[in-house]
């Protein structure tokens, strides 16, 4: 997934719609909020999203 880190990814497939923009999309979003998004290879195809998020202040 290391070219997610650079911008946008897209997937090559021709069953892929979408303009590739939602992983850079989500990233900016959680990044105003101070947290991380980890993205990880799935074993069995696709990824495995993650977002942190800080509590403190609550």
């Amino acid at each position: 997934m290391n070219a997610f880190v650079g911008g946008m990814l897209r997937a090559p497939a021709p069953w892929a719609g979408g303009s590739g923009l939602g992983l850079t999309i989500a990233r900016a979003i959680v990044g105003a909020h101070g947290g991380k998004l980890g993205v990880v290879d799935h074993p069995q195809g696709g990824a495995v999203l993650t977002i942190y998020l800080s509590v403190t202040g609550m």
